[in-house]
C-alpha cells in the first residue's frame, strides 16, 4: 500500500510541473559560425569607378595582392596593393570586423576609439573573395582568388610595414586594455 501511495503522489506532482521548453541553452543556442578569411590572395578581376560633377573614371585593376591574418574570432587584419593600368599602385590596409553576419571596416581613431564603418561588402565563396568598397563618389570592386604561393612584392612589403605599425600594433594595445 505505501508503494501505491508513493506512486500516485509522484505521478500527481510530475503532472503539476510545467515542462521547461527552451531552457536547455546547450541545445538552443547556435554557435557563431567560424569565418575563414586568412591567407594570401591574387587578383582575378577588379574595377575602380569614380564619378563626380567634374570627371568620370572607369579603370581596370591590372594586378592586386592581398594578405589577411586572423587577429581574433571576429577581426581580420588585411593589407593589399592594386595596380591600375600600369600607372598607379594603391596601397591599403586595415581591419575587417565580422558582426551579425556582415563585415565592417574597423577604424581605430587617434585617441584609441574604435568605430565600425559600413562602407564595404565582403563576400567569401569557396576560394574567392569579393570586396566592394564604397567611397563618396565611387567604388572599388575586387575579386581575388586564394593563392598560397603568392609572391610578396616590394610594394606589398611596404604596405605590410605600415599595416603593422599603424593598424596591428594599435589594435593589440586596445585589445589588452
Amino acid at each position: 500500500m505505501p508503494y501505491l501511495f508513493t506512486l500516485i503522489v509522484t505521478l500527481f506532482l510530475t503532472g503539476c510541473v510545467r515542462p521547461s521548453i527552451g531552457n536547455n541553452t546547450a541545445q538552443t543556442e547556435k554557435k557563431p559560425e567560424s569565418i575563414q578569411l586568412e591567407g594570401n590572395y591574387t587578383l582575378e578581376k577588379g574595377l575602380i569607378v569614380y564619378s563626380d560633377s567634374d570627371m568620370s573614371i572607369n579603370k581596370t585593376i591590372n594586378s592586386s595582392n592581398l594578405v589577411i591574418e586572423k587577429l581574433d574570432e571576429n577581426d581580420f587584419g588585411f593589407y593589399y596593393t592594386t595596380q591600375i593600368e600600369d600607372r598607379y599602385t594603391g596601397k591599403y590596409f586595415g581591419i575587417f570586423h565580422y558582426k551579425d553576419g556582415k563585415f565592417y571596416q574597423k577604424v581605430i581613431e587617434d585617441k584609441g576609439e574604435v568605430s565600425l564603418l559600413e562602407n564595404l561588402e565582403l563576400i567569401k565563396e569557396d576560394k574567392k573573395l569579393k570586396l566592394t568598397l564604397k567611397t563618396n563618389h565611387g567604388k572599388r570592386v575586387i575579386i581575388w582568388k586564394e593563392d598560397p604561393k603568392m609572391v610578396i612584392t616590394k610594394e606589398l612589403k611596404e604596405v605590410q610595414k605600415s599595416y603593422i605599425k599603424i593598424c596591428k600594433e594599435e589594435y593589440m594595445k586596445i585589445e589588452k586594455d
